[in-house]
């Protein structure tokens, strides 16, 4: 469940909030991660983004990447960054 589908807020279902965070389940990653963000997205604060790839990092992952794309919304527009997809 994304948090927008979350039916209580966080103070009411903290365990669940817990559960489907990627963040807290670091330990069990054990595949390659490309983490990919516009710096002006308006659906998700981009800092999560780095924050994750901190977090990945200090978990001891070395396998990942990640790509901030300046000026960037959500969607990536710009044609120059879209090709890394």
């Amino acid at each position: 469940q994304s948090q927008g589908r979350m039916d209580k807020p966080f103070w009411r279902d903290v365990d669940n909030y817990v559960r489907n965070s990627p963040i807290h389940g670091l330990d069990n990653l054990n595949t390659p991660l490309l983490i990919a963000f516009g710096d002006k997205d308006g659906a998700v604060d981009w800092g999560q983004g780095v924050q994750m790839y901190n977090a990945a990092r200090w978990a001891g992952k070395d396998d990942l990447v990640m790509l901030v794309y300046p000026g960037e919304n959500h969607s990536l527009r710009k044609e120059e960054n879209m090709v890394d997809y």
